[in-house]
């Protein structure tokens, strides 16, 4: 499964059936009457006319000093049920080994909690510094380092991207002709550049550099324009490829290298990192029957649109100085008016972030899925609240929708349908 695309994960429905007394049964039915829903990779709106969802958050592992959170339960039944879920019984209902869950409000991380397993085979539990690949939320922590980049070396935005590559070249053809593929609109997934997602390689097999798969040397077609650039939002994980080789020509060094050091580690996220074969302490990916992949995970080489190794508590860092450059907080790696580029959208979407909502829940995130793992991340920047969820399951990305509509009923935030789940 490639890393997919924000708006590929728009539309799902929670839809099961019931027995006949009406009562959902764990592990086998579902409430016949669950409306479909949007999930928070589209809008934000999620729809539910007939049971409460919210998790109970059982603790497995915490951080010291941290607060433990209880979002609630998930009802089987109908709204008035008593009986409820455990997290632990949803997890097991989605074949989901493993998750991680991290919440922060006015600055601070407020609870940053662990369940299960890295391994559903060796049942290695998880610790709070264990990684997950980001997926596509590598695409945020990327936009940053460009912009960092961008700002270091003096590179305008809106100028022809080639002027600044040097190894590879974005192909002229008949759809640049009047309108260039700049850094903005690559960025913006704005560019006209195909190739939505990537699948990753398996261990053991051959592992192209960047250049080779902007050449289609790879598992992935060659990396074009198909579109007149700035025409209209196309998402493309190509485009972020274009932009891995951008960083590397203009900085001389690789990608990874060059975003732990002026990035990763300034902002004290010392357990990620863009290597894309981690040795230590590492969550495997399972398919959607829980099982590991063969050989434990995908390599994922294309590291700014899919390849970050991640923790809830870094990526809850790295919002939080988001949060914090957004409201002019000095800060030496993200810059106010970096963040205020960022959150300039093209309808939904900004530069390397996502965005939406109204008044004081206004909010931005980024959703990701690759083979075996589906990670968010959401910050309501006026409320100085959000949520990092990272999962190690195929279906990771219903139960953490599951986490998200949770959460936005504990704190009663304004981003669901008719106001209600």
């Amino acid at each position: 499964m490639a890393s997919v695309p924000v708006e590929d994960l728009a539309q799902r429905e929670f839809q099961g059936t019931s027995d006949n007394s009406g009562q959902a049964t764990h592990g086998k039915k579902e409430n016949a009457t669950s409306a479909k829903y949007v999930s928070i990779f589209g809008n934000m709106l999620f729809t539910n006319r007939s049971f409460l969802f919210v998790i109970i958050l059982l603790v497995c592992t915490t951080t010291l000093n941290a607060q433990f959170i209880d979002l609630g339960v998930l009802a089987k039944g109908s709204a008035g049920d008593s009986s409820r879920y455990t997290i632990a019984e949803r997890m097991e209902f989605y074949k989901v080994p493993g998750t991680s869950v991290t919440i922060f409000e006015q600055g601070k991380i407020l609870s940053h909690q662990v369940y299960g397993f890295s391994s559903s085979t060796a049942k290695t539990a998880l610790d709070t510094s264990t990684r997950f690949q980001a997926a596509s939320v590598s695409k945020s922590v990327t936009a940053v380092a460009v912009l960092h980049t961008a700002e270091h070396y003096q590179l305008d935005l809106d100028r022809n991207v080639n002027d600044y590559l040097k190894s590879w070249k974005v192909p002229e053809n008949r759809f640049t002709k009047n309108e260039k593929v700049t850094i903005r609109r690559l960025l913006s997934h704005t560019a006209g550049i195909n190739v939505s997602g990537f699948g990753g390689y398996r261990k053991g097999s051959s592992i192209p550099f960047p250049e080779a798969i902007l050449n289609g040397k790879g598992n992935t077609p060659a990396v074009n324009v198909t579109e007149v650039p700035g025409k209209k939002y196309m998402y493309s994980g190509g485009g972020y490829m274009i932009l891995q080789q951008l960083v590397e020509d203009i900085t001389g060094i690789s990608f990874g290298e060059y975003v732990r050091k002026e990035i990763l580690d300034p902002l004290g996220m010392t357990s990620s990192t863009f290597e894309y074969a981690p040795e230590t302490n590492i969550s495997l990916a399972h398919t959607d029957k829980g099982e590991p992949y063969p050989g434990g995970y995908y390599l994922m080489p294309e590291s700014a649109p899919a390849g970050l190794w991640t923790t809830g508590a870094d990526l809850a860092r790295f919002c939080i100085t988001l949060q914090q450059a957004y409201e002019g907080t000095p800060n030496s790696i993200i810059t106010h008016s970096m963040v205020k580029a960022m959150l300039t959208t093209t309808g939904t979407y900004g530069l390397g972030l996502g965005a939406g909502g109204k008044g004081n829940d206004v909010y931005f995130y980024h959703g990701g899925k690759n083979r075996g793992y589906n990670s968010v991340f959401l910050n309501l920047y006026k409320r100085r609240l959000g949520i990092v969820i990272l999962t190690n399951a195929d279906q990771g990305d219903k139960f953490r929708d599951e986490i998200l509509r949770s959460f936005a009923r504990y704190y009663k935030l304004n981003i669901m349908g008719n106001n209600g789940l």
